[in-house]
């Protein structure tokens, strides 16, 4: 059971405007008479995506067979060489490649969609932000945004900020919601893809589409994961300036702040870190930097996303 030979009939090309190659190449198959359409198809020694024999960005996006005369013969090599075939029987087939141009974005070697490259896209986000620290252009040193009774601005400063949004999509054959979600609101404690530690947070998606591969011959899931990137000093880490209408006396007891005339304070004071006032006139400040996501390596959690550029 099987193929006999095979012989190029009809080769034909076309190109287009926009270098898209393609054509076609008809063969003429002989195939023991158990073999039917399929076995000739799966047999017949051409495969979907296969490239062109002289041109790798052309390939083959259709396979047909034909039996038009379905009539028992026996076989005889077209071409006059010596065959160990000839006199078997067989039927003869007409086998049409078609090609066309090579799309590696959607199309895989295999024919399997969860072979299919990774689709990444990324976008940046405006957004407005309150300015607590700024850059001091005398010096190049960070100082707090106070005006000059050393108190903050009344409405605050804002400068706009960037924030990046990379989307991507990628095909699996499972979909484990709970796996999928659990590391919804985590930021990166490893560097990935180039991006540093703790800048990077992993934000669920909607629920994926299930699509059916007639390949595979079962479903499969479109997935789709978002990642937030924030460049911004700190990350996604909170670095509120230390202020306060309370601070620490040497006994380290609380008291209350007040004003010159004895009455509490209208804004609050800088503090140094450890419930000291600072004077507004210091022109220095304390900044705490807290991490408010939780972290885990994306390395191990999305480990078929770790080279996406």
């Amino acid at each position: 059971m099987g193929l006999l030979g095979i012989f190029l009939q009809k080769p034909s090309r076309s190109i287009d405007d926009q270098w898209a190659r393609g054509g076609q190449r008809v063969y003429l198959a002989a195939f023991t008479q158990d073999c039917d359409e399929v076995f000739v198809q799966e047999n017949c020694g051409f495969l979907i995506n296969q490239p062109h024999p002289s041109d790798a960005g052309s390939v083959v996006n259709q396979i047909e067979v034909d039996c038009p005369d379905y009539t028992p013969s026996i076989y005889l090599n077209p071409t006059g060489a010596a065959d160990a075939n000839d006199g078997s029987a067989c039927y003869w087939w007409t086998v049409t490649l078609t090609y066309g141009p090579w799309d590696p974005l959607t199309h895989t070697a295999t024919g399997s969609p969860v072979d299919q490259p990774i689709d990444v896209s990324f976008q940046w986000q405006v957004f407005e932000q309150y300015v607590d620290v700024a850059i001091d252009p005398s010096n190049g040193n960070l100082v707090p945004v106070l005006n000059s009774a050393g108190l903050p601005f009344d409405p605050p400063v804002t400068r706009e900020q960037l924030k990046g949004i990379m989307r991507v999509a990628w095909n699996a054959l499972t979909f484990d919601p709970a796996t999928f979600f659990a590391n919804g609101n985590y930021i990166n404690s490893d560097v990935w893809n180039g991006f540093p530690v703790g800048t990077v947070k992993f934000s669920p998606p909607n629920m994926p589409q299930r699509l059916y591969s007639q390949f595979l011959g079962q479903n499969y899931y479109r997935l789709e994961a978002e990642f937030c990137f924030n460049p911004n000093d700190g990350g996604w880490n909170a670095k509120p300036i230390d202020r306060s209408f309370f601070a620490v006396d040497s006994s380290s007891n609380l008291i209350k702040l007040l004003d010159i005339n004895g009455q509490p304070l209208s804004q609050p004071a800088l503090l140094n870190g450890s419930g000291a006032v600072i004077a507004p006139t210091a022109g220095t400040f304390y900044q705490f930097n807290y991490q408010v996501y939780n972290s885990t390596s994306f390395a191990t959690a999305f480990p078929n996303l770790t080279s996406l550029f």
